[in-house]
């Protein structure tokens, strides 16, 4: 981060409530300390250099960290929104060109390893790769790559269907999009889908084919006819260099944020706020 962006995140910060002391208790040290901290201790995958970087003992780099995350959350609402009619008009134009005419955007979720299996229902947060995973993100963006909606703290479990289907712009989606908007997303890794009932579909481990949610050709669905599978191959190719941006997007987080990548057994919780 360059020392104007630091400045500019610090001022808009440095009056939330958390960062005042009681009457009763001595100063708490200056927001940009504080967020100076939790910069370094997130910059590095362990977590933990700040401490000795900083002249910082490690507890009280906790408590920095964890009053940072809540003061940059509350900043949300402005920083995080759903783009309203007319910029979704604008959004849909630039996908348009590239033959996906009423797309607002694309959607995919992540995960954040933890190298130790958690204490309590630890077997839930077990992934199909192979790793156990704090949460479970699922986001959405434009095509600029700027972040629309996201829902989080999902065990790595989860069926990315699952997250779809429980997080708040599916819940709320005819209040999201119009009839003819929708979003890219992933076709995941489910074998079958059964297209008879919407709430069905969403079983799967992938994401649903819906009215608002475009996903690629199955393998199944490339047919033996040399002509047909050629187009929906290529079909498949160009939405997926249009939905690549969501992976972008979480790849820039976690290269922000390298302590994302890997998580530490003590900090999950730690983990689970800075992501969020």
């Amino acid at each position: 981060m360059d020392r104007e962006s630091f400045w500019e995140l610090r001022d808009h910060i440095k009056t939330h409530p958390i960062y005042k002391s009681g009457s009763d208790r001595r100063p708490q040290r200056s927001p940009h300390i504080q967020l100076a901290t939790f910069l370094c201790r997130m910059g590095g995958e362990t977590g933990l250099k700040s401490a000795g970087f900083s002249a910082i003992a490690e507890g009280t780099v906790w408590l920095y960290t964890l009053r940072t995350c809540h003061a940059i959350r509350s900043l949300r609402d402005e920083f995080v929104r759903w783009p309203e009619s007319e910029e979704r008009d604008v959004i849909s134009s630039w996908y348009e060109q590239y033959d996906f005419p009423g797309c607002v955007g694309a959607g995919d979720g992540t995960y954040f390893q933890s190298d130790v299996k958690p204490g309590e229902n630890g077997y839930a947060f077990y992934c199909h790769k192979g790793f156990y995973a704090v949460c479970v993100s699922q986001a959405t963006c434009d095509h600029r790559g700027l972040i629309t909606s996201y829902d989080f703290g999902w065990p790595g479990s989860v069926q990315d269907s699952r997250v779809f289907r429980l997080s708040h712009l599916w819940q709320n989606r005819e209040e999201y999009f119009r009839p003819h908007e929708y979003i890219l997303v992933d076709k995941g890794m489910s074998p079958t889908v059964s297209a008879c009932r919407l709430a069905d579909s969403i079983s799967l481990l992938g994401y649903p084919l819906t009215q608002y949610s475009v996903r690629p050709f199955q393998q199944y669905d490339i047919t033996n006819d040399p002509a047909e599978a050629a187009i929906r191959k290529e079909w498949n190719r160009r939405l997926s260099s249009l939905r690549v941006t969501i992976e972008h997007v979480f790849g820039r987080l976690k290269g922000r944020f390298p302590y994302l990548r890997h998580i530490t057994g003590m900090c999950t919780q730690l983990g689970v706020r800075v992501a969020h």
